[in-house]
């Protein structure tokens, strides 16, 4: 059986690629990017990569603590950091698309940064 966080990355890759399917390899383009429809289409696609980012630090952190306190998973604590954990992901996404779309040009310090994140998993070391 496939686990609700599988479920959410899976969305959020396929909204992710529909996006980039939708307007094919001319995203870049400033000409393009200048029509509202590829605009919005490009922050979809950039909210959503984000997104999958975010949520794969997430639920490997959740997994990782719910390996090692398995009794704590079902408690009040564990819920919280779930709920806390969606918004941190929302803001991340929504910082990432305003600082690489709205603003261009700052978002790939965000992924830089989060990859580290994800690899190193350095919140579950402490």
């Amino acid at each position: 059986m496939i686990s609700s966080s599988m479920i959410v990355m899976l969305i959020s890759f396929l909204l992710q690629s529909l996006a980039c399917l939708s307007i094919g390899t001319v995203f870049e383009d400033d000409k393009c990017a200048e029509l509202p429809i590829k605009f919005i289409l490009l922050c979809i696609h950039r909210y959503f990569e984000a997104f999958s980012l975010a949520s794969q630090l997430l639920f490997t952190i959740e997994r990782v603590l719910s390996i090692q306190f398995s009794r704590s998973h079902g408690s009040h604590y564990f819920k919280v950091f779930f709920v806390f954990g969606i918004f941190f992901i929302n803001f991340f996404s929504s910082s990432y698309v305003y600082s690489n779309v709205i603003i261009g040009g700052y978002g790939v310090h965000w992924l830089i940064i989060f990859q580290f994140a994800v690899i190193s998993n350095f919140p579950v070391r402490f």
